[in-house]
């Protein structure tokens, strides 16, 4: 999906992918189902098993969509956990 898509949807179908463009270079995201990654430093490095978010994957769902699907999935209790 494209990035102009993923962001005018607010999110990326199951089982797909985009890229977005950041402060040094292309990522990519993924979903599987609730679990999204992105190839950016700061989701690489986040030591919080599968359930992590970067800015570019914020930037796709929105701040609101992440918190509440970290604190769905018993994550995270506040916004300020899921700020990257």
């Amino acid at each position: 999906i494209s990035e102009a898509d993923a962001r005018a949807r607010g999110d990326i179908p199951d089982l797909g992918e985009t890229h977005i463009s950041g402060s040094s270079g292309t990522y990519k995201i993924t979903r599987r189902g609730d679990v999204y990654s992105c190839t950016c430093p700061a989701w690489r490095n986040q030591r919080l098993g599968t359930y992590r978010t970067c800015k570019h994957i914020k930037e796709i769902r929105g701040e609101e969509a992440e918190r509440r699907r970290l604190i769905d999935a018993g994550h995270a209790t506040t916004l300020d956990v899921v700020r990257a």
